[in-house]
C-alpha cells in the first residue's frame, strides 16, 4: 500500500497512514500534473518530505529477566549498571529507584542506571537480610517501564574467633596418663559462612608440640612428663 494519495482535483498531497520516523526519517515524492488536452501535456515536480521525530517509544531495559548483582558485607561501592536504551532521538532517559524494596535507604542509583550501596550491610547480625529486590524505573519524560534488581549480600571474614573460657593457668598431675585432656576450648565465630566461620585450634610454644596435641577443640597429654614441670602454649 501506499504512504501518500493526491486528490485529483485539488492536488492535495496527504497520507493514507500514521509515517514512522524509525522506519525512514524522510520520502521522496514525484507528483504529475497533466492536462486533459488533445495529445494531453504533462509536467512533473519531486520534493522530500522530511519525517519529525515524536516520543512515542519507551526504554527499553538492555536485559529483559532483570538484573542480578552481588556486593560484599561492610562495603560501600558502586553494585553494578542498568543499562537502557530508547531508539526516539528526543527525550532524555533517566532512572529512579523506587522505595519498596530499600531497606533504610541503603541503595542509590544515578540518572544514568549506576547503583551503589550507601552504606555498609553486616550480614552477621542474627536475622539481618541478605538479599534485596529493589525496583528501578527508567523515564523519558512520557513512559515509564521497570525492572527488578536483586542484590545479594556476601559474607567476608571479618570477625576474629572468641574464646569463651579463656583461662590463664592450668595444673594436671606430673604422673597423668597419655590421653587425659588438659583444657576444653570454647570458641565461636560470629561470620555466618562455612568458609569464614569455621574454626581450627592448634598449638603455638616451647615443648606443646611434644607433651601435648589437641584433637578439635580439646588439649590433651601427648607424652608422660616423669617430673613437674611448667609450659607456656597459645591456643590458636
Amino acid at each position: 500500500s501506499y504512504l501518500f494519495q493526491i486528490a485529483k482535483t485539488t492536488g492535495i498531497v496527504a497520507t493514507t497512514t500514521a509515517l514512522d520516523f524509525e522506519t525512514s526519517t524522510f520520502h521522496e515524492i514525484t507528483v504529475i500534473v497533466t492536462d486533459k488536452g488533445s495529445p494531453p501535456l504533462s509536467t512533473e515536480i519531486s520534493f522530500v518530505i522530511t519525517v519529525s521525530d515524536t516520543n512515542d517509544n519507551a526504554p527499553v531495559f538492555s536485559e529483559t529477566n532483570g538484573y542480578s548483582f552481588t556486593v560484599p558485607e561492610e562495603s560501600a561501592q558502586t553494585i553494578g549498571v542498568i543499562e537502557a536504551s530508547d531508539v526516539d532521538t528526543i527525550g532524555t532517559l533517566s532512572c529512579s529507584l523506587s522505595p519498596v524494596g530499600n531497606t533504610n535507604g541503603i541503595f542509590s542509583i544515578s540518572e544514568n542506571g549506576v547503583i551503589s550501596c550507601t552504606d555498609g550491610i553486616d550480614v552477621d547480625i542474627p536475622g539481618a537480610q541478605t538479599v534485596f529486590t529493589l525496583t528501578v524505573f527508567c523515564s523519558d519524560g512520557i513512559a515509564s517501564p521497570k525492572t527488578t534488581v536483586k542484590v545479594t549480600v556476601t559474607d567476608i571474614n571479618d570477625n576474629t574467633p572468641l574464646i569463651s573460657n579463656d583461662i590463664k593457668t592450668l595444673s594436671i598431675s606430673d604422673v597423668a596418663p597419655i590421653g587425659t585432656t588438659v583444657y576444653i576450648v570454647s570458641a565461636s565465630d560470629a561470620d555466618i559462612t562455612t568458609e569464614h566461620g569455621t574454626i581450627k585450634y592448634t598449638l603455638s610454644g616451647d615443648d606443646a608440640s611434644k607433651y601435648f596435641s589437641i584433637d578439635g577443640d580439646t588439649v590433651k597429654v601427648k607424652e608422660t612428663f616423669g617430673k613437674s614441670m611448667a609450659f607456656e602454649f597459645d591456643i590458636i
